[in-house]
């Protein structure tokens, strides 16, 4: 399903067809971002990331351009610090990301979609997706699992297209059953 997911995100890349990622995800990026952030990447999410042409427009980078500030480590980082002061505390500050969360998006707009990392699915291997607004601001629980998150997505972003891409891109999603 990632390949598939991956394609039809591409079909709306049609402005920069060709572009990918300068570093996709190698097994050695892979290992290191497991090994900091203490999580399992789902496979569904590093499929995608090495097959989309789409997904370098707005995701984090799971490659080894590690010191990129769209990388997903340097993102995670970045977030971590964020701070503010906590509310009836006398002043004291407190760090606002929930300690399970990690962002896959770049956060354009200082708001990301995460991995909540606490709830993963033994099973399948994926994690739910959540939004988040710092400082406090949660939305509901998005997805169970990033093909979950990226269908919805493929259909919100269809919606906005024009008849002939909407079209394709909604029968390939119903042929696979996501209907």
């Amino acid at each position: 399903m990632a390949i598939e997911i991956a394609n039809l995100a591409g079909a709306y890349n049609l402005v920069w067809p060709d572009e990918r990622w300068p570093h996709p995800p190698t097994s050695r990026s892979v290992r290191r971002i497991n090994k900091t952030l203490a999580i399992e990447l789902p496979e569904s999410l590093i499929e995608f990331a090495k097959r989309s042409r789409a997904c370098v427009r707005w995701m984090s980078s799971l490659g080894e351009d590690f010191d990129s500030p769209h990388h997903i480590l340097r993102v995670y980082s970045r977030v971590r610090r964020i701070r503010r002061r906590a509310l009836g505390s006398g002043g004291k500050w407190e760090y606002v990301k929930p300690p399970s969360f990690v962002p896959i998006n770049k956060g354009h707009d200082d708001d990301f979609e995460c991995l909540v990392t606490s709830e993963r699915n033994p099973e399948t291997g994926e994690y739910p997706i959540q939004y988040w607004s710092p400082p406090r601001i949660l939305g509901p629980t998005r997805n169970a699992s990033f093909p979950e998150y990226m269908e919805e997505t493929l259909r919100a972003w269809a919606a906005s297209m024009r008849p002939p891409i909407r079209d394709r891109v909604l029968a390939i999603l119903s042929a696979d059953g996501s209907e």
